[in-house]
């Protein structure tokens, strides 16, 4: 059977997302290289490629905080879904 997505699917989301880092796969960890600059640091290492993305974010979005993004979303309530 194949499979509609691939089995890397996570890594090649993140690639999407961040394609001015390199990423390496070595076992169960990752470890990303970040561009160079005195701002960020050289390489983030995690067994998460979701932590990662998180460091990342909240280096280039150092004024956002997590309890503004919950407020806003409290605002505007998802609508209700219907059972099918």
């Amino acid at each position: 059977m194949n499979s509609p997505h691939p089995d890397n699917l996570t890594a090649t989301v993140f690639r999407a997302l961040y394609p001015e880092f390199d990423l390496v796969t070595v076992g169960g960890m990752y470890i990303v290289y970040g561009p160079a600059s005195p701002d960020t640091p050289f390489m983030y290492i995690a067994d998460s490629l979701g932590a990662i993305a998180r460091q990342i974010s909240e280096l280039e979005n150092p004024d956002v905080e997590l309890a503004d993004l919950v407020a806003y979303d409290a605002a505007e309530p998802l609508p209700h879904r219907y059972p099918r």
